[in-house]
C-alpha cells in the first residue's frame, strides 16, 4: 500500500457524489460529462463501483458497504467525511485484479469500521467475513492517501488486508 500525494477538493468535482445514511445513499452525478453519473450500483447501504472515475463518498451509516467490482481500473473513491460501518464484512471490499487509489479528502475526518462478526474464524456460518476493514483481493493494486484523517477501527480482525497470492491473478499491494 503507497501513500500519494493530497487529495484535492476539485478532484470531487470531477465524479459522483454518494451520501451514505443508515437507510440509503443519496446521488448527485457531479460536474463532469453529461450530468448523469454512470459505473456504479446501489443496492440499500451497499455502492458496487464497477467502472472507473471519481467518486466522493461522505455521510454515516452503521450497516453499508463500498465494493470496487473485480477488474475495476482506474478507480479514485475520495472520503469525503464519512464514517462507515459493516455489520458482518469489509466496509471497502477491492475486488480481485482492481485498481484503486482511496484519497482523504482535505479537512476531513472518515471512520471506517467493521463488527467482532467479519471474522471467520469466530463466526464461521458467515460467508460474507473479509477479515479486514479494507480488503484488498488477489491481484488489487490500493493506494492509501490524501491530507484528511482515516480512522480504522477493526473490531473483527485486520485493519487493512490483502489477498494471498495466486498463480491467477496476481498479489495484491
Amino acid at each position: 500500500i503507497a501513500w500519494p500525494a493530497a487529495a484535492h477538493a476539485e478532484d470531487a468535482a470531477q465524479g459522483a457524489e454518494f451520501v451514505f445514511s443508515d437507510d440509503k445513499i443519496t446521488v448527485s452525478p457531479g460536474n463532469a460529462g453529461t450530468g448523469e453519473a454512470s459505473g456504479y450500483d446501489i443496492e440499500g447501504t451497499t455502492l458496487t463501483i464497477t467502472d472507473s472515475g471519481t467518486y466522493l463518498v461522505s455521510g454515516s451509516c452503521s450497516s453499508g458497504q463500498i465494493k470496487i467490482k473485480k477488474g475495476a481500473t482506474g478507480v479514485t473513491l475520495i472520503l469525503g467525511g464519512i464514517t462507515l460501518t459493516s455489520k458482518d464484512t469489509a466496509p471497502i471490499n477491492c475486488g480481485k485484479s482492481s485498481q484503486v487509489s482511496i484519497l482523504t479528502q482535505q479537512g476531513t475526518v472518515n471512520r471506517l469500521a467493521d463488527a467482532a462478526a467479519n471474522n471467520d474464524d469466530n463466526y464461521p456460518n458467515n460467508s460474507e467475513a473479509e477479515n479486514a476493514v479494507i480488503k484488498c483481493k488477489d491481484g488489487s493494486n490500493v493506494t492509501i492517501g490524501g491530507t484528511g484523517s482515516l480512522q480504522i477501527t477493526a473490531k473483527g480482525k485486520n485493519g487493512i488486508k490483502s489477498g494471498a497470492t495466486t498463480d491467477a491473478e496476481g498479489s495484491a499491494s
